[in-house]
């Protein structure tokens, strides 16, 4: 069994519509695998760090997916771009032992780094700021997710970074001639793209036996 912990903020007033879509996209990816326990949090439950706290918690010591659709900064995961809700030096510590996927503006840099050295397992993400046009939201939530999507199909996470990459320049190629701000907006995000820890995991580092819990 793999344990999934989605979180999106989905009441955000300008982006939850498309963190609610990457998050159902991602929540049908994970469980198509079939051994997926999927535990989902919404805006409600990140008002304060009590809940993701116990939720986590939970899951310790064993291996998990952390995989979030939110605001950020360079030390936090936000609700609504202002209320840390994981940070470094208040709970970053709580995802050792997890792979942790993080859609969020320049997460990849000091929280990236801080969770592998308080025992994270990788972590991927973004070491500057996400754009979204929402003219086009599906091209920008398909690019978000395909980290997921090639995970889940077993490709270890460089492999899967590699193919996330490789979605952000068909959609670039595609649109580049009708559409160049959101072609721009595609490349930042593609070349912001950092992990950090071991890439070479896949998802079956993260199957526990179906009694550990």
């Amino acid at each position: 069994m793999v344990n999934a912990i989605l979180v999106r903020d989905n009441a955000d007033v300008a982006l939850g519509d498309f963190f609610e879509n990457c998050h159902n996209q991602t929540k049908a990816i994970v469980e198509s695998v079939g051994d997926v326990s999927v535990d989902e949090m919404e805006s409600t439950h990140i008002d304060t760090d009590i809940v993701i706290n116990m939720k986590i918690n939970s899951l310790h010591p064993y291996p998990f997916l952390f995989i979030s659709y939110t605001h950020g900064n360079e030390t936090a995961l936000l609700k609504d771009g202002r209320m840390p809700f994981i940070a470094v030096g208040q709970n970053h510590q709580l995802l050792k032992n997890a792979c942790v996927y993080c859609y969020a503006c320049k997460a990849g840099k000091e929280l990236g780094r801080a969770i592998i050295h308080a025992g994270g397992k990788c972590f991927v993400g973004y070491n500057d700021s996400v754009e979204v046009h929402l003219r086009q939201p599906e091209i920008f939530a398909e690019c978000a997710t395909h980290f997921i999507r090639s995970f889940s199909a077993n490709n270890n996470v460089i492999q899967s970074a590699q193919e996330m990459k490789a979605k952000y320049t068909e959609h670039i190629d595609n649109i580049y001639k009708t559409n160049a701000l959101s072609a721009a907006s595609l490349v930042k995000n593609r070349d912001a793209i950092v992990i950090h820890g071991d890439n070479g995991l896949s998802l079956n580092d993260f199957r526990t036996t179906p009694n550990s819990f």
